[in-house]
């Protein structure tokens, strides 16, 4: 139990790092950001075979919905910030 008193320790700087470094990281040739990809085909990585398509942010999920390409009764959610391929040939 800690006391009134007492001084809480402080968070270790490790925090504070990784806390910059996720703002910091560079965007590789070909991906973009989920926010400014609405109604963009996209591919969750450069390798993958399902094409997608932004619809937008959903506020009940707090997500943005991907729906798939090629079956209109499939959608998947990726948070914010999330890097999406965009350099293909469709």
């Amino acid at each position: 139990m800690v006391c009134a008193d007492e001084p809480r320790m402080a968070k270790p700087e490790i925090y504070k790092w990784r806390s910059k470094m996720k703002h910091d990281i560079a965007i590789p040739e070909g991906y973009a950001k989920v926010e400014t990809l609405k109604g963009e085909l996209i591919k969750r990585k450069a390798n993958a075979a399902k094409v997608y398509r932004v619809v937008g942010y959903c506020r009940e999920m707090k997500k943005y919905q991907l729906d798939d390409w090629s079956d209109i009764s499939l959608c998947i959610y990726v948070k914010k910030g999330s890097l999406l391929f965009t350099a293909f040939e469709f």
